[in-house]
């Protein structure tokens, strides 16, 4: 998320409110493949065909990807899809796909609801020759008991079973890792109180606040006030029960994109200058843009975001491949450097399995007995974790500061957590 400041527990009733916090962080030239968009929830179908000068020759065989997305209803990411799309164009057109063979990238459209999710995990069950699915949807556990064991599979990290069931894997930050490089940089601002603000849901709440407690103490900082945030535009009120000048800084945990502009408005306009801090759904280019949250700090999964004025490792050939094979205009923001980061890595499983050899027991085996790689935008990851996160291969985040509307990074490398002193977590 595509990752933000997503918080679960292990108990599947507090998806749904995971699914309200994760916002995080990833075509018009020449496409070598068919690409099918799906919508299993009432979506449509499009294939388009290989242009005559493709970059390698159309054959019976591919190698099939498939992704499940949330495209619809109130949390959607319709830019993943975008960029999953024009990065498998790019491997196709430029990098000749997997030793010449071509990936076909099949999209599943669903809803937020279990039931859209579970109709395209269960069509995608039914597709043997599609080995490998990334879940981009936060109804994790209904996509688990469909295609666990059946496919080898990258998910969004909706809550901590995500990263601690065996055969199945993350590359997305998800719970615990954002919180902590969040407060590794509070602590280094000696940041000692904090009020969170954070999107008036219960559920969201019951989902959040938990962890984000255990973190905090774990780091010695005093939540001093939690403040629910509704979807006025005005969010003075908000800012005052708040009471930002009790704290040091205040941490904005707010699922609706919407929120995150008027929030630095109000903010700016009643005279706070503290410290901020927030999950990546507000570091949506188009927000970023608007100046509204600048100097507010984002821990973000993807270098892609960043400006090219003051870019990361990846962040001008993120741009350059989205500018060139995007269909339309290529949104940087939101989970665009998510979805081409998935993609980049399952090419890299498929190199090391071999085009003539990829199965889902292989695809696992590999996953399994340690695989290793530095997928395009984002952080060096390995498979598989640390007992007992064994599917969290993703360990690290970038820490970025909005600046005159543009998003820079504080540090140029990445930061790594230690998920071994999380452990006893799972047990609680």
């Amino acid at each position: 998320m595509p990752a933000s400041l997503t918080l679960g527990l292990i108990e599947s009733p507090l998806h749904k409110g995971v699914t309200m916090m994760k916002q995080i962080v990833f075509l018009t030239t020449a496409a070598i493949l068919t690409l099918s968009l799906v919508g299993c929830d009432g979506g449509s179908v499009d294939k388009s065909s290989a242009p005559k000068d493709a970059a390698i020759k159309p054959t019976e065989k591919v190698l099939k990807i498939g992704l499940i997305n949330q495209e619809k209803e109130q949390v959607s990411f319709p830019e993943l899809s975008a960029a999953a799309r024009a990065t498998v164009k790019y491997i196709n057109t430029e990098l000749k796909g997997v030793s010449g063979t071509s990936i076909e990238l099949e999209v599943c459209a669903t809803g937020d609801s279990a039931e859209s999710a579970v109709a395209c995990a269960t069509r995608f069950a039914n597709e043997s020759d599609v080995p490998f699915v990334i879940n981009a949807t936060y109804n994790s556990a209904a996509v688990n008991n469909v295609l666990l064991g059946k496919k080898a599979m990258f998910t969004f990290n909706a809550s901590l079973s995500d990263s601690t069931t065996e055969n199945l894997y993350t590359l997305d930050p998800g719970v615990l890792v954002p919180l902590q490089v969040m407060f590794d940089a509070a602590i280094e601002q000696n940041v000692k109180s904090v009020s969170v603000l954070i999107t008036d849901d219960p559920e969201t709440k019951q989902a959040v606040m938990p962890l984000l407690d255990i973190v905090a103490k774990r780091n010695s900082i005093t939540i001093q006030n939690v403040v629910p945030v509704g979807g006025s535009i005005d969010m003075t009120a908000a800012v005052t029960a708040a009471q930002p000048e009790q704290t040091d800084a205040l941490i904005m945990v707010l699922t609706n994109a919407d929120q995150c502009i008027p929030m630095g408005q109000s903010l700016k306009a009643l005279g706070v200058s503290k410290l901020v801090y927030s999950s990546e759904t507000c570091a949506k280019s188009q927000i970023v843009s608007s100046g509204a949250v600048d100097n507010w700090y984002f821990q973000i999964s993807s270098d892609g975001a960043l400006s090219e004025s003051s870019p990361g490792p990846d962040t001008i050939k993120f741009r350059d491949i989205l500018k060139r094979y995007s269909e339309g205009e290529p949104d940087f923001g939101g989970t665009a450097g998510f979805a081409v980061t998935q993609i980049m890595a399952v090419k890299s499983l498929y190199d090391q399995v071999g085009p003539e050899d990829v199965t889902v027991d292989a695809l696992n085996n590999i996953l399994k007995a340690g695989w290793k790689s530095k997928p395009l935008t984002a952080p060096a990851v390995s498979c598989p974790g640390v007992a007992p996160f064994i599917g969290q291969c993703q360990r690290s985040m970038y820490l970025a500061q909005s600046q005159n509307g543009s998003l820079k990074l504080v540090l140029p490398e990445a930061r790594t957590v230690d998920m071994t002193s999380f452990s006893s977590i799972v047990s609680q």
